[in-house]
Parts: structure tokens; C-alpha cells; sequence
């Protein structure tokens, strides 16, 4: 009996596993960065570099029912500034559903914008952020995942203050 109980379970299983994204690319611009996909999960590996301008992650790929695709994103602070914000904007079809993270807590989430903030990621750290995306179709799909990390304003202050004082040199 139980036996025959495990082999409904594993074939009633099956279709649902098999569900959802045939296929995932990701494409990271100028940043460095890594795919690993397992089932709906994906995570994002990367290290974040830039001091100051956002950057674009393309993903795309194939579904077929189910549009909810899992990402988790791990990035590693290694720019030298200890960041108090993060935030990630969506662009095309997708949208968000839901959002975390360990370091950042989510401030303000829509269909298209996360941000997370009252914390801090100091130069090293990695900031771990899962969230769930609907993407609306059936077939191929394409998004794009904005990202910028915000600097704590006292790292701010002191780079302004700093080039006050290279215009102080220059006269």
C-alpha cells in the first residue's frame, strides 16, 4: 500500500516539476556575475563595483504555465563604500511579487520597484535578496533588472568634502 501510495505521489509530481521555465539566460553588462538555476529558483551571483551609476542585468528565456519565477540575488559589496539603500527597478512585462532580503529590510516594493533600506552593507558584505517575479507570458520572455546601490551619506560627505578641498589645491 504505502508503496503504491509513493508511486502516485512521484507521477502526480512530475508534471508539476516539469512545469515553468524551460530556459534561462542572464546577461550582466559590465558587472561580474554568475547564473545558477535549479527548477523555478535562480540565483544571481555578483559582485557590485561601480561607485555611483546603476546597472542592468538582462534575463530572459522560455516558460511554459507557470509565470512566477523565484530569484535569489547575492551580491558582494566591492566598491569600497558601505551602502544604506538597494534598490531594483524592473523593466518590460515582469513584475514583482514579493521581496526580502537579510541585510536590508524591504522599504517600499510595487510591481515594477523594490527598495531596501535602514541598514547597512559595509565593503565585503554580501547582501542576499530573494523575490518572486511574474513574468505574463507564455513562451519567450525578456526583463530587465535595474540595481544601484546607495551610499551612506556620510561616505557622501566626505567625498564632497574631499573635492572641496582638490578646488582649495587648484588656487
Amino acid at each position: 500500500m504505502k508503496k503504491a501510495f509513493l508511486l502516485v505521489a512521484i507521477l502526480c509530481l512530475t508534471p508539476v516539476l516539469e512545469a515553468g521555465f524551460v530556459q534561462i539566460d542572464c546577461d550582466f553588462g559590465p558587472q561580474n556575475g554568475s547564473i545558477v538555476i535549479d527548477g523555478q529558483q535562480v540565483e544571481l551571483v555578483e559582485l557590485y563595483k561601480s561607485q555611483d551609476a546603476p546597472y542592468e542585468v538582462g534575463i530572459s528565456g522560455i516558460t511554459d504555465e507557470d509565470p512566477d519565477l523565484g530569484l535569489i540575488k547575492t551580491v558582494t559589496n566591492d566598491n569600497g563604500q558601505t551602502w544604506t539603500a538597494y534598490s531594483l527597478t524592473l523593466g518590460g512585462d515582469a513584475t514583482f511579487v514579493s521581496a526580502s532580503s537579510d541585510l536590508l529590510p524591504v522599504a517600499d516594493v510595487s510591481s515594477n520597484y523594490v527598495r531596501f533600506s535602514d541598514g547597512t552593507v559595509k565593503p565585503g558584505e554580501t547582501l542576499t535578496m530573494s523575490f518572486i517575479v511574474n513574468v505574463p507570458v507564455i513562451g519567450n520572455f525578456k526583463f530587465c533588472l535595474t540595481q544601484l546601490a546607495i551610499p551612506e551619506p556620510a561616505s557622501m560627505f566626505l567625498l564632497g568634502l574631499g573635492g572641496l578641498g582638490f578646488l582649495g589645491l587648484k588656487r
